[in-house]
């Protein structure tokens, strides 16, 4: 039995509370006496070619991250579709919180391609799940090159648990069989069953090695980005090793569910971890502003002009999600 929304609400309200105060609390300590005239002197000293080089860097992210989700999915979407919805899904996660860019990722694919939702959401499991893998590279890499303690072993714990529970999908029907059954809800068990069968299937070796390769170069790709923002339109000159450490603690903190575009939380964990390195809070929160600038901003743009067109709204993400558990295998729910 699904619980109702009026004993849904409570909880509801507790959530948002939760992250609220979360959000506000970390922007209390990143703005927490700043400096103005320094951020705008940081500012100031930015350099117009490569900031506009920068922008640039920023579609050709979104572009491999286009390239990967159409190899996530095969020839069943084109790459300007996949492109679309990797974009489309940021810029809802930017503008909305609960994560609904993936659900409204989904349901665009639904809309444009012959791809269910329950196959879409296992292609953005595999895509999410990638992404985990490279951050923990990436902060394992950042602890060796630096020397700092580096708070990566519970991720790395949490993603060897999850391995194995895939390993254990894929090997062994009776997981398989059990897993669905722990799901509380009918509706979603039913959903659960549904996944399972679809991840399954395309958990291919050669599915598996694509998808390290190609995750691979987009983290690569993300994080030379970040070193070209922070050393050459700044101008910081900053080391290798502090760049990866700063890299790798912005990217854990988005694993955190809290405002839209991780609003607070991103500037807190910039300002913390350039103050490892003896990096001012202004020069921070002017890093942060500049990847918001050239890597957040476009998809925002891009979505805010297609939402009317795609009706991608909260109602319609809610409306979508609610077909979906009812009835999995129907088409174009919330259109």
């Amino acid at each position: 039995m699904n619980p109702s929304p009026a004993a849904s609400l409570p909880r509801r309200l507790l959530s948002l509370t939760l992250r609220l105060c979360l959000a506000g609390a970390c922007l209390i300590y990143a703005l927490w006496d700043l400096d103005l005239q320094r951020a705008a002197e940081t500012l100031a000293a930015f350099r117009g070619l490569p900031l506009f080089l920068s922008l640039l860097l920023g579609l050709y992210l979104s572009l491999i991250q286009g390239v990967r989700f159409r190899a996530i999915t095969g020839p069943r979407a084109t790459l300007t579709q996949a492109t679309l919805a990797c974009v489309l899904g940021n810029g809802l996660n930017n503008i909305f919180p609960a994560r609904l860019g993936e659900l409204g990722k989904a349901l665009y694919l639904k809309r444009h391609t012959s791809i269910p939702m329950r196959e879409s959401l296992g292609f953005i499991f595999w895509e999410r799940f990638a992404d985990l893998n490279m951050i923990l590279a990436l902060a394992a890499l950042a602890s060796l090159v630096s020397g700092k303690r580096f708070v990566w072993l519970p991720l790395a714990l949490t993603l060897a648990g999850i391995w194995l529970s895939v390993a254990a999908v894929l090997l062994l029907p009776a997981a398989r069989g059990l897993l669905p059954r722990l799901v509380p809800f009918p509706s979603l068990r039913r959903v659960c069953a549904d996944m399972l069968d679809h991840f399954v299937k395309i958990s291919t070796p050669r599915f598996l090695l694509l998808l390290v390769l190609l995750s691979a170069l987009t983290w690569v790709s993300f994080t030379a980005t970040f070193i070209f923002n922070t050393n050459t339109v700044m101008g910081l000159n900053a080391g290798l090793d502090a760049l990866l450490v700063i890299y790798a603690a912005t990217s854990l903190s988005f694993l955190i569910p809290s405002s839209p575009g991780g609003l607070g939380l991103f500037e807190a964990a910039m300002v913390f971890s350039f103050a490892w390195f003896g990096l001012g809070r202004e020069q921070a929160l002017v890093a942060a502003l500049l990847l918001r600038l050239t890597q957040n901003m476009p998809t925002v743009i891009v979505t805010v002009l297609l939402l009317g067109k795609e009706h991608l709204g909260p109602r319609a993400l809610k409306e979508a999600f609610q077909a979906f558990r009812s009835a999995p295998d129907s088409e174009n729910p919330a259109n």
